[in-house]
């Protein structure tokens, strides 16, 4: 499946923002239940944020290490890459 963007949805500000909760149990019932649907909390996003700055290339970045413990994915042309925690991958 070809990523083309991450978007980040806060659902509890906008719900607390805009408090239209026919609205947001709509939207629940949409996206609940999908595999292409990652369900984190600020402390998990902010976690995996940190981990994938962390990644480091070489000059070619054709190789990219994994300094963390979480495991990180990537997009590397049009393949998405799993980067284990403390792995390092050959693109």
């Amino acid at each position: 499946m070809p990523v083309e963007k991450t978007t980040v949805l806060d659902v509890k500000s906008l719900t607390f923002s805009y408090g239209n909760w026919p609205v947001i149990e709509d939207f629940c019932r949409t996206v609940s239940g999908r595999d292409d649907v990652w369900y984190a909390g600020i402390l998990e996003i902010c976690r995996y944020t940190r981990a994938f700055e962390a990644l480091e290339y070489s000059v070619d970045c054709r190789i990219i290490r994994n300094p963390s413990a979480l495991t990180v994915w990537i997009l590397a042309g049009d393949e998405i890459r799993m980067i284990a925690g403390g792995a390092t991958i050959n693109l």
